[in-house]
């Protein structure tokens, strides 16, 4: 009986490891395909669309225009800081309710901080994101940098009518 039980599990055991071999060669003999890229290769397309692309990745003064799009909004930042300080200065209040109580809690050095640390924030984020989506990540830089100055440009015109 031992003698049976042995060959049948031997059995088994045989056709288990030729499903087994079949199943890994039929996975190894399938071709792979490339991941979709977001950007198309350019020799797929004609001069004008080639050209058009260039120009969005158009540098400045050797930087590419993201980069220029990131030092914007950090200088934006900056302004936004400096106009705050003056209008705080000249007598205005905090409008954002948790700026103000952040200012309340740690004066303007908590507000400086805050602001450096959510300025690295997005650049570094939208930096990650230009890897996957180009396109996204200067929306957003766009977005960011519009929001800003509309805060800077709110502050300057509250500053220049209590004077």
């Amino acid at each position: 009986m031992s003698i049976a039980f042995d060959r049948q599990a031997q059995r088994r055991q045989q056709t288990y490891e030729k499903a087994w071999r079949a199943a890994h060669a039929s996975l190894a003999a399938q071709p792979t395909r490339p991941l979709p890229v977001s950007v198309a290769p350019s020799w797929g397309i004609g001069k004008a669309q080639r050209a058009r692309r260039v120009a969005g990745r158009a540098a400045v003064g050797g930087l590419s225009l993201l980069v220029v799009w990131e030092i914007l909004y950090a200088l934006l930042n900056l302004g936004d800081l400096v106009s705050t300080y003056i209008g705080l200065h000249v007598g205005l209040s905090e409008g954002n309710p948790l700026m103000h109580d952040l200012l309340g809690l740690t004066g303007f050095g908590g507000l400086i901080a805050y602001k450096v640390f959510v300025t690295v924030v997005v650049i570094l984020g939208v930096g990650i994101l230009h890897r996957w989506q180009p396109r996204v990540a200067h929306l957003t830089i766009w977005m960011c940098n519009i929001l800003t100055l509309a805060a800077v440009v709110l502050n300057v015109v509250q500053i220049a009518f209590l004077r």
